[in-house]
């Protein structure tokens, strides 16, 4: 049997969400995966005191129609006080 792209891409995600959490809880940073902002639903929020950061992971090269989307959802983040990264798994 061979694996599609379209499962390896999801596993990578997942492992990339799992590594970036286990990361950042280390540096004891509150992690929350799945969290919808607006209209938009973010990979990864973390939280530690006064420092919010907002993280989308991406496990292919972004196409035009991503990069709306990115910039939407770095808009999203700011008005709801976090910044913003995106990861390239």
């Amino acid at each position: 049997m061979e694996i599609t792209n379209k499962y390896f891409n999801k596993a990578t995600e997942i492992a990339a969400i799992d590594q970036l959490c286990e990361k950042l809880e280390s540096k004891g940073f509150k992690t929350r995966r799945e969290v919808r902002l607006g209209n938009r639903v973010f990979d990864v929020l973390a939280d530690k005191n006064a420092e919010k950061i907002a993280f989308e992971i991406k496990t292919k090269c972004l196409e035009p129609q991503a990069k709306e989307s990115i910039k939407e959802m770095r808009s999203i983040a700011k008005e709801h006080g976090y910044s913003f990264r995106v990861l390239i798994a």
